[in-house]
């Protein structure tokens, strides 16, 4: 039975109230970050390069492989945070004898996580300088950076930074839109230049005894493409890009995968070619399969392209701008078609890019 000097716990401010964020953890996320070896997570957000492309300028949290949307939620309920009484703390009225607990701050929010799961391509596009390919007069590296005026120069570390996304989910849309990096700069290609290379690959493969329809040895084709003028970078990301999914290249040893290539190239050739003007189809089916190894050419079907272009005739075809794209650059009105220059090497063209 209670007696009158049993007066329970006493419930005190602390004078000095302490700010707090409560974060409520998903429980896959809270075994993660309690294991043994937990992983570094970090708080990202939109850069401001960013902002134009339309993707949420919500901060995330990232895992090595896994992003979160934070999300605040307010209460109308005030949710006291306490802790037992310490004698550092200042207290009206304290009674040491007696147990107590001490209110020493406050929240009328908490946030919550909510997996993210698209490939973040909107948001590092952007941050990239946009490659155009080598044009026959190319004089200085202008003619070659469509990038807006205002855009720094980034490392491929430093892209990655400013995308709220994790890194797996970065190297995922670096991958997707073949983006490399040279000299200091990352760069992502316009259709034309993927364009060129792709063809100059189909016209260097026989030169050197390479097939480009199974297992190739790369070093040959790489020194072609090389002295073509193309940037080693660029020859790397699409070899990446094109190969297998479950795809381990040992050395010098590639291969491309016939499905991603047969529709890669085709929505290369639709947007390089036909986002300003039409084609007969017959017309463009034929150009497809002439950019094809021609093992593969009787893969070649507009089934395959069916988001990437619209028919404005019955006989006509064309580029669809709305369509769900490849993660290919736009090159800007009037600079396809005619990059095709050999005067200068890559390297000396990317020096100017550096100091940018």
């Amino acid at each position: 039975m209670a007696t009158q000097d049993d007066s329970g716990i006493s419930f005190k401010h602390a004078h000095d109230q302490q700010g707090f964020r409560l974060l409520e953890l998903p429980p896959a996320l809270l075994e993660t970050i309690t294991s043994e070896n937990p992983p570094v997570l970090s708080v990202k957000s939109l850069s401001d390069d960013s902002s134009s492309s339309g993707a949420s300028s919500n901060a995330v949290l990232c895992t090595p492989d896994q992003t979160f949307q934070l999300r605040q939620v307010h209460s109308s309920n005030t949710l006291f945070l306490v802790r037992p009484s310490q004698k550092e703390i200042a207290v009206e009225d304290a009674a040491p004898t007696k147990p107590d607990i001490v209110v020493i701050g406050t929240s009328k929010a908490t946030l919550e996580l909510r997996p993210v799961a698209d490939v973040p391509c909107a948001s590092m596009r952007p941050l990239l300088r946009l490659y155009n390919g080598i044009q026959e007069d190319c004089e200085d590296f202008e003619t070659m950076d469509y990038s807006p005026a205002n855009i720094v120069s980034r490392t491929r570390k430093e892209v990655w930074a400013n995308v709220p996304a994790s890194d797996k989910e970065c190297a995922q849309a670096w991958k997707e839109l073949c983006a490399f990096e040279h000299m200091g700069n990352s760069w992502v290609p316009a259709a034309s230049a993927l364009s060129r290379i792709w063809k100059d690959w189909i016209d260097s493969a026989p030169l050197s005894d390479t097939k480009l329809s199974s297992t190739f040895h790369d070093h040959h084709l790489r020194i072609s493409i090389e002295e073509a003028g193309h940037p080693h970078g660029l020859h790397e990301a699409l070899l990446a890009k094109l190969a297998p999914n479950s795809d381990m290249d040992i050395g010098e040893c590639r291969t491309l995968d016939r499905g991603k290539c047969v529709a890669w190239v085709g929505a290369i050739i639709l947007e390089s070619y036909l986002r300003l003007r039409d084609m007969r189809v017959d017309d463009f089916l034929e150009r497809w399969a002439n950019h094809l190894p021609e093992e593969w050419r009787e893969d070649v079907s507009l089934e395959v392209v069916k988001d990437k272009y619209t028919k404005p005739t019955p006989s006509t075809i064309r580029f669809d701008e709305a369509g769900t794209r490849s993660g290919n650059s736009k090159a800007p009105t009037g600079a396809q078609g005619n990059s095709t220059g050999r005067n200068r090497k890559w390297h000396e063209k990317f020096r100017v890019a550096s100091k940018t």
